[in-house]
C-alpha cells in the first residue's frame, strides 16, 4: 500500500477525454443562434430559385404580350360567332313554336341580320352553315303559313259538321259516341293548331270509326252521304295538318343539327387556337415548374424537419415545463424534468423544478401556520378566530335554510380557586380533559368545539331540536362532574364542575345577528352561575307566550 507521502507526490490523474457522441449529448446550443442559421439557409434557397426563375419569367411575359395582341382577339371573335349561332338557334325555336305570323317575321329578320354579320368573316364553312339555317327558317315560315290556312278550313268544316249533326241526330236509332268525342275536341269558336296538334292522330281514329259506324244507323241516304262527305273532308284536312307538322319537325331537327355542327366547329377552332397559345408558353412553364417543384420539395422537407425538430426540441420541453407548473398547483411531490437540448429551455426547466421545490416548502409552511392560527395551543380545540368564522357561517346558513341553531357557552366553576389550590399545571390538565369531552360531543358536520377564552368554552350545534340541545348540555355537565382522570402533583384525583348557558333558535331566523346570539348565551351562562353553578340554563326564543325568558334545566 503506498503511504501518504507517495500519494501526495503522485501526479493527479487525468480524466479520459469525452467521445464525440458524449460531447454532442452534453452540447446545449443557443436557440437564437439556431434560428438565425435556419433563417439564413431559407434565404439562400429562395435566392438561388429566384436567380434561375427570373429569365424564364421574362420570356413567359414576352409570349404573354404576343398572346394578348394576336391570339386573344381571334379567340374573342370566335366566341362572338358562337354566341351568334346560339341566337340563331333561339330564332329557329321561336319560329317553330310560336305559330304567330308577326313573331315569325321578326325572328326571320333578326336571323338575316346575324347571318349577314357572320358571312363577313372568311370562314367558308361557317358562311354555308348559316345560309342553310336561314333557308330552314324560311321553310318553317312557309309551312306555318299553310297550317294557318288549314286552321280556317278546319274551323269551317267543324261548324258545318256541328250544325248538320244537330239536324240528323234525331233520326239515329243509337248514339254515336265517337262523333260526340270528335265535336268535343274541336272548339268551334277558337280552333287553333297549337291545341289540335297533340290530338290530331286521335281525332283521325275517331273520324274513321264514325265513318264505319254510320253504315249501321237508320239514316236516309241523303243525310248519311252528306255526313260522310263532311267527315271525309275533315279527315283530309286533319291528315294534311299532320303531314305538314311532321315536315316542320323534320326541317326543325335538320336546322338544329346544322346549328350544333357549326357550334362544334367554332368550339373546336377556339380550342385549337387556345392550344397554340398554350404550346407557346408550355416549354418555359415546364422548366419553371421543375424549379418550383424543386424549391417546393426542398421547402417541404425542410419544413417537416423543422417541425419535427421544433416539436421534439422546443414544443415538448415547453409542454413538460407547463405540465410541471400545473403539477406544482395540484400535487405536493417534487417536480423533476429531463434535460433538454437548447440552453434557454433547459434553464426554464430547471427554474420550474426550483419553483416546485420552493412552492412545496411554502405550502407546507402555510399549512402549519394555518393549523396554528386556527387551533388553541393548550387544548387543541378551535381558537377564538376559528370559532368566530364558523359561527358566522352557520348563522348565515341557518338564516338561508330556516333550520335550527344552538350556541352553548361553558365555563369551569371556581377555576381561579382551583389554580390557586392545585397549581396552574393541574388547572391546564383540567382544561385539556374538558376539551376532550367537548370534542367527543361535536363530531357532526357543522358542529364545533372551541376555547372561547381562559376557562370559557363554546359549542356550535346546528340542526338540533330544543330537547336535543338540553340533553347534550346536561350530558356534558354530568360527564365532567364524574370525571376522574385529572390528578394533581401528589397523585390525588381532582374533581371540577362546569356551568353552561344555552341559546337556541328553532327556525334560524329568530335572532338578528351573531352578536345577539353570543350575548344571550352569555346571559344564560351568568344566570347558571348566579343560581349556584354546576347547572345548565337556557335562554329560550319562541317558546310559549313569553319569547325571551330564562329557564332552568
Amino acid at each position: 500500500m503506498p503511504n501518504a507521502r507517495e500519494q501526495a507526490a503522485a501526479p493527479p490523474q487525468l480524466q479520459p477525454p469525452l467521445s464525440t457522441l458524449a460531447r454532442l449529448r452534453h452540447w446545449r446550443p443557443r436557440l437564437m443562434a439556431v434560428s438565425l442559421w435556419l433563417m439564413a439557409l431559407v434565404i439562400l434557397c429562395l435566392g438561388a430559385t429566384a436567380w434561375m426563375a427570373i429569365p424564364l419569367l421574362g420570356d413567359i411575359a414576352h409570349k404573354s404580350m404576343q398572346t394578348r395582341d394576336v391570339h386573344i382577339p381571334t379567340i374573342v371573335e370566335t366566341q362572338r360567332n358562337a354566341i351568334k349561332l346560339e341566337d340563331l338557334g333561339r330564332y329557329v325555336s321561336n319560329v317553330f313554336w310560336s305559330r304567330d305570323a308577326r313573331t315569325e317575321r321578326d325572328n326571320r329578320l333578326e336571323a338575316q341580320v346575324l347571318v349577314q354579320g357572320i358571312q363577313l368573316d372568311k370562314d367558308e364553312e361557317l358562311s354555308r352553315g348559316t345560309a342553310t339555317i336561314l333557308d330552314g327558317i324560311q321553310q318553317l315560315i312557309r309551312i306555318r303559313t299553310e297550317q294557318r290556312g288549314l286552321e280556317d278550313s278546319i274551323r269551317s268544316h267543324a261548324e258545318s259538321l256541328h250544325d248538320y249533326w244537330l239536324q240528323v241526330s234525331r233520326q239515329l236509332t243509337a248514339p254515336l259516341p265517337e262523333l260526340d268525342k270528335v265535336l268535343q275536341q274541336l272548339p268551334l269558336q277558337a280552333i287553333h293548331l297549337t291545341a289540335l296538334d297533340p290530338h290530331i292522330e286521335d281525332l283521325l281514329k275517331e273520324v274513321h270509326q264514325t265513318e264505319i259506324t254510320l253504315a249501321s244507323q237508320n239514316l236516309d241516304e241523303v243525310s248519311r252521304s252528306a255526313l260522310q262527305r263532311q267527315l271525309q273532308a275533315l279527315d283530309t284536312l286533319l291528315s294534311r295538318e299532320l303531314l305538314l307538322d311532321s315536315h316542320a319537325r323534320d326541317v326543325f331537327a335538320e336546322v338544329l343539327d346544322t346549328q350544333r355542327g357549326l357550334s362544334n366547329h367554332l368550339t373546336t377552332d377556339a380550342a385549337f387556337k387556345a392550344k397554340q397559345v398554350a404550346e407557346d408558353v408550355r416549354a418555359d412553364a415546364q422548366l419553371l415548374q421543375r424549379y418550383s417543384l424543386l424549391l417546393f420539395a426542398v421547402l417541404l422537407v425542410g419544413t417537416v424537419i423543422a417541425f419535427l425538430t421544433l416539436h421534439r426540441l422546443v414544443l415538448r420541453p415547453i409542454h413538460m415545463a407547463l405540465g410541471g407548473l400545473r403539477s406544482v398547483q395540484h400535487h405536493h411531490a417534487a417536480i423533476r424534468l429531463p434535460r433538454v437540448r437548447f440552453h434557454e429551455l433547459d434553464t426554464i426547466c430547471r427554474a420550474v423544478e426550483e419553483y416546485g421545490d420552493l412552492t412545496n416548502r411554502l405550502r407546507t409552511a402555510n399549512t402549519e401556520l394555518r393549523t396554528l392560527s386556527q387551533s388553541d395551543g393548550l387544548t387543541g380545540l378551535a381558537n377564538r378566530r376559528s370559532f368566530d368564522a364558523q359561527l358566522k357561517a352557520e348563522f348565515n346558513r341557518a338564516h338561508r335554510h330556516g333550520h335550527g341553531l344552538a350556541l352553548v357557552m361553558i365555563d369551569v366553576d371556581h377555576f381561579k380557586q382551583l389554580n390557586d389550590q392545585q397549581g396552574h399545571l393541574t388547572g391546564d390538565d383540567c382544561l385539556r380533559a374538558l376539551a376532550e369531552v367537548l370534542l367527543h360531543y361535536t363530531q357532526r358536520t357543522g358542529e364545533l368545539a372551541a376555547r372561547y377564552g381562559g376557562e370559557e368554552f363554546a359549542l356550535i350545534l346546528p340542526q338540533l331540536t330544543h330537547q336535543e340541545v338540553i340533553a347534550l348540555a346536561e350530558d356534558i355537565r354530568g360527564e365532567i362532574e364524574q370525571l376522574a382522570s385529572v390528578r394533581n402533583e401528589q397523585g390525588q384525583t381532582v374533581h371540577f364542575t362546569v356551568s353552561a348557558g344555552i341559546v337556541h333558535s328553532p327556525r334560524g331566523r329568530d335572532i338578528a345577528s351573531v352578536e345577539q346570539l353570543i350575548s344571550r348565551a352569555d346571559k344564560a351562562l351568568y344566570q347558571a352561575k348566579r343560581n349556584g353553578r354546576n347547572r345548565v340554563e337556557i335562554y329560550s326564543i319562541g317558546m310559549g307566550s313569553d319569547s325571551q325568558t330564562l329557564g332552568q334545566v
